[in-house]
């Protein structure tokens, strides 16, 4: 699934992929950064794609009470979408949910 989502996706405009050494990991879900993830997100949502925000940060959480502002990790948040995992997914649904964000990227971009 990973392999698949990465090849099909890393020519994609307006996406940015984080790296993932195939070798060593078998991702149970594929996470993306873009720009405009809430318009993206209800682009893939009328077209029956499942997807999802990234958590907030956890020094965010109130629970912690953490008063400090870590940059990175608030970005990569605020940019995070998660793609649809599944061992169910076939090539042809991945394939289908890639040329989805590509087409969404041609009218934006």
């Amino acid at each position: 699934m990973g392999r698949l989502y990465t090849e099909l996706s890393k020519d994609t405009p307006g996406i940015e992929l984080i790296p993932t050494n195939f070798k060593n990991t078998a991702p149970w879900f594929f996470d993306i950064l873009v720009d405009g993830r809430k318009e993206l997100k209800e682009y893939l949502i009328k077209r029956e794609i499942g997807t999802r925000e990234f958590y907030p940060p956890l020094h965010s959480e109130p629970a912690y009470g953490c008063k400090e502002s870590f940059p990175v990790a608030e970005e990569i948040a605020k940019k995070g979408l998660w793609l649809p995992p599944s061992i169910k997914l076939t090539d042809e649904q991945i394939q289908y949910i890639c040329s989805e964000i590509k087409e969404y990227y041609k009218k934006v971009c």
